[in-house]
């Protein structure tokens, strides 16, 4: 039975009354303990604050500063485990990782044999997926976000935010 009260409340406000569907994150996140690197050593995940400078990626390959505009905190139920170049990257499946060339795509669509982009001393580097596994999780995972949607370097391996 709708009371006059419940029935004001869906005219007033009737999106109130719309079940959520979960929606497909968008935005990954990487797992606690990530070394994130800046333009002199590196910096674990959880210990970025907005404005913090990292080391990113220019359109032309060079290593450049670029600087965190915001930092979320969200659970996550799993993660993916990549491997590629003797560098190990762990993230949720939406977060982006550089193919070579460049092409930013989700980490869940990787699959072993595909080529991603590394950093090393010499630059951008070509290395081969070897393996590619999602494992369950529960845990608190950190999205960030980086000025001018800049790839920029997680454990070696170039990444999108």
């Amino acid at each position: 039975m709708i009371t006059p009260r419940t029935l004001v409340w869906f005219l007033l406000f009737p999106l109130a009354f719309v079940v959520p569907v979960a929606a497909e994150d968008t935005r990954g996140s990487l797992v606690p303990d990530t070394e994130v690197a800046l333009m002199t050593g590196t910096v674990t995940v959880q210990d970025i604050d907005v404005g913090v400078q990292i080391a990113g990626i220019s359109p032309a390959g060079k290593l450049v500063s670029t600087k965190v505009t915001g930092v979320r905190r969200q659970h996550a139920d799993s993660y993916i485990l990549l491997k590629a170049g003797g560098r190990e990257f762990s993230a949720t499946g939406s977060h982006r990782v550089a193919l070579a060339g460049g092409k930013l795509v989700r980490l869940d669509t990787v699959r072993a044999g595909d080529k991603v982009w590394l950093w090393e001393a010499k630059g951008l580097t070509e290395a081969v997926v070897t393996s590619v596994r999602e494992y369950p999780a529960n845990l608190i995972a950190y999205d960030l976000t980086v000025e001018g949607d800049r790839p920029f370097i997680v454990e070696g391996v170039v990444v999108g935010d």
